[in-house]
């Protein structure tokens, strides 16, 4: 289940927005294993200044992942921080990246839901499965169907 990622103060730096945002993150089985192991993240920099710049408005960034080609969930998490390449350290090189993506620093993520959800759970919340095989990584998921992915 979803929970309310309210854990006595803001997600982050945490902005004054109180409507979660969420984005669509297309990432390699590996990597996200590896991300919910360390609970660490990086994506591609340009991706990264948009979840970065939400963090800074908004109590909570949710970030939900989808293996790339695929419409089904692999899980969700919260951004608890912004990138710091100092603070956190990284493990891009063990990542699988096309040689022309430019990763950003790592920042840390706490994982809500490492479960997923198949085709079938989708089709039980009314989600259709063109509504998830469009996105991009980094792309924002409107509000109510990142509602209801992560109900």
């Amino acid at each position: 289940l979803f929970l309310t990622m309210h854990s006595g103060g803001k997600g982050g730096s945490g902005g004054g927005g109180g409507t979660p945002r969420y984005f669509a993150i297309r990432a390699h089985p590996g990597n996200y294993n590896r991300s919910v192991e360390t609970r660490l993240w990086a994506t591609a920099s340009k991706a990264q200044q948009r979840l970065t710049s939400a963090l800074q408005r908004h109590e909570e960034v949710v970030l939900i992942f989808f293996p790339p080609g695929e419409a089904r969930v692999s899980g969700w998490c919260r951004m608890a921080g912004p990138p710091d390449p100092v603070r956190y350290p990284s493990y891009l090189a063990e990542w699988k990246t096309p040689s022309h993506v430019k990763l950003g620093p790592c920042f840390p993520v706490q994982w809500v839901n490492t479960r997923g959800l198949a085709s079938s759970d989708l089709r039980a919340r009314n989600i259709p499965p063109g509504a998830l095989a469009q996105l991009k990584d980094g792309d924002d998921i409107p509000a109510e169907l990142g509602r209801k992915i992560c109900s």
